[in-house]
């Protein structure tokens, strides 16, 4: 509901005591304008009408200046006022019925430093809405190997609410997977719905209210059945251990099946190899004592052979292992990492000192690969593995490449080289002690 009010008003004087400006504060609730004007009732001498923006919290400030001919210094003494009074008029822009307020005053309050803002208007704490998810419908003919799944949801906020809310498919992690249906600024009762395709697996439909964002929802759990001639999925990994081959992915659906985790590897390879090319192509000075032009060339034939390297392995993960938000989450931090530890190798060669970049790189991806571990709701094995497969592998191939190929690394930074690849090994015992330690690895 709309409202406007009028606090307080205020005289700033100048050092002799002259009123220069007159300012009137108030608050608002659901009014993002208010129109101002401010009248002695006595002389008749008005300020005209202006409009002033209220801040976040509600509170506007209307202030009217004697200099810009707002109003003759003369018509607003400062002190008591014995004739009459000083009238404040504000009202919402755009107009909405009863959305004003008029206050007079008997006395202008006046110094040479403005007053602070009144405090905010109190929020009242409004009811959340009553919703319900009933079962989804799920078909009993198949489209290949899915099945048709009908969502629906009831929200009926409280009298005199506003309400916005959404249905969202989830995961049986409760990982949100996408939003089904969304509704914002509803003061009835609405109905969110809508249909999709999905595979065999357990899921929630979950209804959210958004606004108020303090009111929660409620799901309910559903099975989409296999569908005939179909395999059932691979089981799910126990959280507590993994293969002897790093592979405990219990935050996703593709990486629990070791030809998946192959595809992923093969494009995280490519990756690698794409990147080398191109710091070639970029730098070529970093293969000294190779020849530029022979340089160029290697860095051409790696970006095109990686690419296509990766682009195998994009698909056949893909279309084979349906990775989930949180599986492509997982890839482009761990494409991050390798992404910059290459660049500093490259950095260490004087020409290409640039690429020492790469340091912001490896840092967020780092990071990145934490945020994921909360957000994805990893377990610590499944965080580890992810680590190992990058490092065992890709990471250690790609070095060896590089160290062959950036030979001006080797013969003008021999010590930092040395180091860069201390720090790689370092950082594989760590992560192999690790997942020792949380029987992470089975024989």
């Amino acid at each position: 509901m709309c409202v406007v009010r009028v606090v307080q008003v205020f005289g700033l004087t100048d050092g002799s005591g002259e009123v220069v400006a007159l300012i009137a504060d108030g608050t608002t609730e659901d009014c993002n304008q208010v129109d101002v004007t401010l009248e002695h009732t006595d002389s008749g001498a008005t300020t005209p009408s202006r409009r002033f923006t209220a801040n976040a919290a509600g509170q506007w400030r209307a202030r009217f200046d004697s200099a810009d001919g707002d109003f003759d210094a003369r018509d607003f003494p400062c002190g008591r006022i014995t004739q009459g009074s000083l009238r404040v008029q504000a009202a919402c822009f755009p107009p909405q019925p009863n959305c004003q307020d008029t206050a007079e005053f008997k006395e202008l309050a006046c110094g040479t430093t403005t007053p602070p803002l009144p405090p905010p208007p109190e929020q009242p704490i409004q009811p959340c809405p009553d919703t319900s998810v009933p079962a989804p419908g799920v078909s009993e003919d198949c489209v290949g190997d899915r099945r048709v799944v009908v969502f629906s949801a009831e929200v009926e906020p409280q009298p005199n609410t506003t309400v916005s809310a959404r249905l969202v498919l989830q995961d049986e992690d409760g990982q949100t997977i996408e939003v089904i249906d969304e509704a914002f600024g509803q003061t009835a009762d609405f109905s969110l719905g809508g249909q999709r395709e999905l595979t065999a697996g357990d899921y929630f439909a979950r209804v959210e209210v958004t606004r108020p964002n303090y009111c929660g929802g409620n799901d309910e759990p559903f099975t989409v059945p296999r569908c005939d001639g179909v395999p059932d999925p691979p089981d799910r990994p126990d959280d507590s251990t993994t293969p002897e081959t790093p592979a405990p992915q219990d935050g996703g659906s593709s990486d629990g099946f070791i030809p998946c985790l192959l595809f992923k590897i093969l494009a995280l390879l490519g990756l690698g190899i794409l990147i080398l090319g191109a710091i070639l192509l970029f730098c070529p000075p970093v293969a000294k004592p190779i020849p530029t032009g022979v340089a160029v060339g290697i860095g051409i034939a790696l970006a095109i052979g990686g690419a296509g390297l990766m682009a195998l392995g994009l698909i056949l993960w893909f279309l084979l292992c349906q990775p989930t938000g949180c599986d492509w989450a997982a890839f482009a931090w761990q494409g991050l990492v390798l992404i910059g530890l290459m660049m500093i190798y490259a950095g260490y060669c004087p020409a290409c000192s640039w690429m020492l970049l790469g340091v912001i790189l490896l840092v967020g991806g780092a990071y990145a690969a934490f945020q994921w571990e909360r957000e994805c709701r990893a377990s610590r094995c499944r965080f580890l593995s992810e680590w190992i497969s990058l490092f065992t592998i890709v990471v250690n191939v790609v070095a060896v490449l590089e160290i062959a190929l950036a030979l001006c690394v080797i013969t003008t930074r021999p010590v930092p080289a040395f180091f860069w690849a201390l720090f790689i090994a370092a950082i594989q015992a760590w992560l192999w002690y690790e997942a020792n330690r949380n029987n992470c690895i089975r024989s």
